[in-house]
């Protein structure tokens, strides 16, 4: 761990990573409560923090190849940027409910997008013999990032009001921002001069769907990320 972290650019990636996911539990715990607070209905929180999940899975499964057209890096500045954007809107005193549900559903289905942009450079910076190693780290600090995220959004909520604690998540994606344009460089995109890297990326995303499924080995191991 500590010669990846000694690697200015796998420390400036897992700093933007750590400080999205954490940035991401308090929108979700922060936004659920102001929609509560606003309509007294516990469906509705609930409709409010599952619109942070539910519309992932129809990005991924439908623009997935934007990361291989984008480059990565701009990927991820884009990424934060209109997820900052998100959040301070959402802090406009008076913005009707459904007009939060809409940014919380936008910000939610862009995020698969990002965070795969920044799987796609990890192999780019740590090589192969890093990948395996930093990716665990990766995985590790979702997992804290969302216990922790969760915990100091509610210690939030009880000093702060929802609309405060949503500014601070909104300095947690400027945050990622800096570590990325400051310690990551540039790189081209990944698909750039392959055959088919012209088509569009529903097109693309479909066609890398049907060859992921259509190999045994990749098929059992997607099934037990799954599970």
């Amino acid at each position: 761990y500590g010669t990846l972290l000694r690697n200015r650019e796998f420390a400036g990636l897992f700093a933007a990573h750590t400080v999205s996911i954490l940035g991401d539990v308090l929108t979700k715990v922060a936004l659920s409560v102001l929609v509560y607070d606003r309509t007294r209905s516990a469906l509705m929180a609930a409709i409010t923090y599952a619109l942070g999940f539910m519309p992932q899975v129809l990005t991924a499964a439908l623009a997935s190849s934007v990361v291989d057209l984008v480059p990565a890096r701009r990927l991820m500045l884009v990424g934060d940027l209109s997820r900052m954007a998100c959040v301070l809107v959402m802090t406009v005193p008076g913005m009707p409910v459904p007009a939060l549900l809409l940014l919380v559903t936008v910000s939610g289905a862009l995020s698969p997008l990002f965070r795969a942009a920044r799987q796609t450079l990890l192999p780019e910076i740590v090589g192969l013999e890093g990948y395996a190693l930093g990716r665990s780290m990766f995985s590790a600090t979702v997992q804290l990032g969302q216990t922790l995220g969760f915990g100091l959004g509610g210690l939030l909520l009880v000093a702060l009001t929802p609309r405060s604690a949503l500014l601070i998540d909104a300095a947690t994606f400027a945050l990622s921002i800096s570590a990325v344009v400051l310690l990551v460089r540039p790189r081209p995109a990944g698909a750039a001069g392959r055959p088919g890297s012209s088509d569009g990326f529903v097109r693309a995303t479909l066609r890398g769907n049907r060859a992921i499924l259509g190999d045994p080995l990749l098929r059992r191991l997607l099934l037990l990320q799954w599970l």
